[in-house]
This record gives C-alpha cells, structure tokens and sequence, in this order.
C-alpha cells in the first residue's frame, strides 16, 4: 500500500520489470502477480497521482489516482501487476 499526499500534480514510476522480478519468490511465472493499492489523501484541484511504468513494465486502464473529493473520501487506485514474460509486468487498474 501507498500512501501519499502530493501538494501538486505527482507521478509515481514503477520499479523495472527486472526489480520487480528480483523481489519476487524464484518460482513466479506467466501469469502471475499481485495487487498494489495507492491512497491519494491530497485536497484540492490539480494534486492527482499519475501510475507511470518502469522499463519492462505496461500500465493498461485510467492511471491517474485523483485527490479527495469535497466530502473528504480519500482516492484510491487498485493495480494487478501481472507476469507476461521473463522480467516483464503488465499493471491493470482494476478499481
């Protein structure tokens, strides 16, 4: 889990692919993966958190995590970091 408070616009790169490999048990294959959770607990216009992708890495689906809405309900943006291949992730933001 993430949790920021930008005080302007943020962009958060992913590891590489091959960092992401590394840290992961040596039996990971295709098709596998895991979920990362980034809290944007920011006010105000223009505090969004952008998901950019590291080398190796392809970010699919609405990557921009915004700031609180007016009624103070904290942002949050759910990603499934899956395995394609050797040293090689798709993120999908599926809430």
């Amino acid at each position: 889990i993430i949790e920021s408070t930008p005080t302007a616009a943020a962009a958060f790169t992913t590891r590489t692919g091959t960092q992401i490999e590394a840290a992961l048990p040596g039996t990971v294959a295709n098709g596998d993966g895991f979920f990362q959770s980034i809290l944007n607990l920011a006010t105000g216009a223009g505090r969004d958190i952008t998901l950019t992708a590291g080398t190796g890495v392809t970010v699919v689906g609405d990557a921009v995590v915004d700031a609180q809405d007016a009624d103070g309900n904290v942002a949050t943006g759910m990603f499934f970091y899956r395995r394609s291949a050797a040293n090689t992730f798709i993120v999908y933001r599926v809430a």
